[in-house]
């Protein structure tokens, strides 16, 4: 009838959720809450996959979905490319898709180029970005070790490795999305890079935080 119609499309609009799309909002989402499967998401007929984005969204906090980011999403997030970054952003949040993935966030700060920080090891490290780097326990690091962002062409050489590798190449090996590259603290002595946040690290700080019972943890900004 029309008035069911109408009923449904007043759902639709405001972004009730149905029952199963709880369900079909879990089965989306990949390791993290911020991160869906593109494959998932295009396998919902088109209002379901709209309350499950507009829900997502709300989920993490961020700013009600406009009716043009649901029709970008469709018609270029959920279709790019594997090697292309799309985005689509609204107030100060954004839906980037890499690689099969839509992940949302603020747009916070990046990492800027400049960035470059003297770390002792022994207090937690703020970056500009919000995020932190900290050894627990805490381990004492020699004075010539800097905090900085990645600026291109590093080199690190990993535990079990006779050589050093491109760490632009390790990341991609590791399938570390953009969003986080744009956030990796290096921790660096001289020209030698000795992690790159908590996600790789070299085989002579491995060893040394595996004498001392100690691990590196990098605290994400938000949106890395």
């Amino acid at each position: 009838s029309a008035l069911s119609t109408s009923a449904v499309h007043a759902r639709a609009a405001t972004g009730l959720l149905h029952a199963d799309d709880v369900v079909a909002l879990d089965a989306c989402t990949l390791e993290r809450a911020d991160t869906l499967s593109a494959a998932a998401l295009l396998a919902l007929v088109p209002a379901r996959r709209h309350r499950v984005l507009r829900a997502w969204i709300t989920s993490l906090g961020l700013p009600p979905l406009p009716s043009p980011g649901l029709a970008r999403i469709d018609d270029d997030l959920l279709h790019a490319r594997a090697d292309a970054q799309p985005r689509f952003d609204w107030h100060d949040a954004s839906v980037r898709a890499w690689r099969g993935r839509l992940h949302a966030s603020r747009r916070g700060p990046i990492l800027h180029r400049s960035v470059e920080i003297a770390w002792d090891g022994l207090a937690p490290v703020r970056l500009p970005d919000g995020g932190q780097l900290m050894i627990e326990p805490p381990l004492a690091l020699p004075p010539t070790v800097r905090v900085r962002a990645r600026r291109g062409g590093e080199r690190i050489r990993l535990p079990g490795r006779q050589h050093g590798h491109a760490l632009k190449h390790v990341l991609q090996d590791l399938e570390v999305p953009p969003w986080t590259r744009e956030h990796l603290p290096l921790l660096v002595d001289g020209d030698d890079v000795l992690a790159a946040g908590d996600v790789v690290v070299c085989a002579s700080l491995t060893a040394c935080l595996e004498t001392a019972g100690a691990r590196l943890e990098w605290i994400r900004p938000e949106g890395a």
